[in-house]
């Protein structure tokens, strides 16, 4: 059984750290920075930027660090910051409302960070579910398409729905 562990171990339950590629090299900020801009860069790929072949390039340094996390606090820690960064720039009139609404600026950039945060944690979801999923190297796309469906098809359900949409 190449690399697979019993699911008792501290650090997943499939592979061990040398076969996941990890480094020890403390880089953690660097790597989230990495992440949230990933994130936010894909949102430029949405229709009003204009910037749609971004997205196909965008998410590759994501999905590079996601690979090589040793534990899923980290790779929760990097899905966490790439959703925040994609809704944080997706989001960005909320600040400008605010302040139209004569809302003070730190309640209103607060009010966008913690959405933003909130909106996120559906993408540091999908890189627990895809780090805890993922048995090798060959599979690893595979699992964390699966893992990114299967958590925004589920969000649909678990995303609170306005009344008006419930009675139409």
């Amino acid at each position: 059984s190449q690399g697979r562990r019993s699911s008792s171990s501290a650090t997943g339950p499939y592979i061990s750290n040398a076969d996941r590629g990890v480094e020890k090299s403390g880089h953690d900020f660097e790597r989230i920075l990495i992440c949230f801009l990933s994130g936010a860069i894909t949102a430029l790929s949405l229709p009003k930027p204009g910037l749609c072949l971004v997205a196909w390039v965008s998410l590759a340094p994501l999905f590079g660090i996601l690979f090589r996390c040793s534990s899923w606090k980290q790779a929760l820690a990097a899905g966490l910051a790439a959703g925040a960064g994609f809704h944080g720039v997706l989001l960005h009139w909320i600040y400008q409302t605010c302040i139209f609404a004569r809302i003070p600026a730190p309640v209103a950039a607060g009010a966008l960070v913690s959405l933003a945060l909130f909106l996120g944690l559906n993408r540091g979801l999908i890189g627990v579910l895809g780090w805890w999923l993922a048995p090798g190297r060959a599979s690893r796309p595979w699992v964390w398409a699966a893992a990114w469906t299967s958590v925004a098809a589920a969000s649909v359900w678990w995303t609170p729905r306005l009344t008006v949409d419930l009675l139409s």
